[in-house]
């Protein structure tokens, strides 16, 4: 129906061939991309990052901020319809959804993708966000007593109260998903996402701690789909695929208890 590049994770040199191939499928020559930071609270070095990595590629480049409180809903409307490519950054995905639904982004994405209007891409939290779920680090800062299996919390706390509960990612060290590289994390499934895919998407999944996605899929309703990093899930012209951009990166989907070797085209 529409088109999106799910990156799951790597830095921004490692993923350029797949950033390109998101840029080729809008089929403008100097595409506009939009930057969304909801995930690191929209972190003025990780959007440098993005600009300096895209405006290289031969792109207009713009973010849009929403937990500065700085755009009406005209100019967020405006920005969305100006882009090409709308990129949706890392970090943490149950507060970005949060946010996102008090500003109705939610509902703008879903608008956007059914109508074709943007290619959608992003990274970790960015490319979980287009699933029914993901498996997420979101989770590191919530109590004990909460349930691992959450669904995105949908009442309308204030923008104040979000930051709150998030460490300050504007000062943390940027890496591949705008988060600092921290032991003891804890690990969740994430619901409330856009649902554009029937799966519950793990990303990063050659890294330490995601191998526990593997018992914990299981245990719910969903089809799993796990991508190592600098590996991306496409769909265009209708189409459903996974490429990579290193040799031998590896991704697998998990249905009735059954894990599944997929292929991937390297580019």
């Amino acid at each position: 129906m529409g088109r999106v590049v799910a990156i799951s994770g790597g830095d921004l040199l490692n993923t350029e061939k797949l950033n390109l191939f998101a840029l080729k499928l809008s089929g403008n020559d100097s595409p506009h991309v939009l930057f969304i930071g909801t995930a690191s609270m929209d972190s003025e070095g990780y959007f440098e990052g993005i600009k300096a990595a895209f405006e290289k590629l031969n792109c207009s480049v713009r973010e849009l901020p929403l937990t500065r409180g700085e755009l009406d809903q005209a100019e967020i409307d405006a920005r969305l319809e100006w882009a090409d490519v709308i990129y949706v950054g890392g970090g943490d995905t149950r507060t970005m959804m949060k946010i996102w639904k008090q500003y109705s982004l939610d509902k703008k994405l879903k608008e956007i993708y059914e109508n074709d209007t943007a290619v959608l891409t992003g990274l970790s939290a960015g490319a979980i966000c287009w699933f029914m779920a993901g498996y997420s680090d979101s989770f590191t800062d919530v109590d004990e007593s909460e349930d691992s299996i959450e669904a995105v919390d949908e009442s309308e706390d204030s923008i104040a109260d979000v930051n709150e509960s998030v460490c300050n990612m504007a000062d943390a060290d940027v890496r591949e998903c705008g988060i600092p590289d921290v032991k003891g994390i804890k690990y969740g499934i994430a619901k409330g996402m856009l649902g554009f895919f029937p799966y519950c998407f793990c990303p990063h999944y050659n890294e330490e701690g995601r191998e526990t996605f593997d018992s914990m899929i299981t245990d719910t309703k969903y089809d799993g789909l796990a991508l190592e990093n600098e590996t991306a899930f496409v769909e265009a012209s209708g189409k459903h695929f996974i490429i990579g951009s290193r040799d031998g990166a590896q991704a697998w989907s998990f249905s009735n208890s059954k894990k599944r070797k997929l292929e991937v085209r390297y580019l």
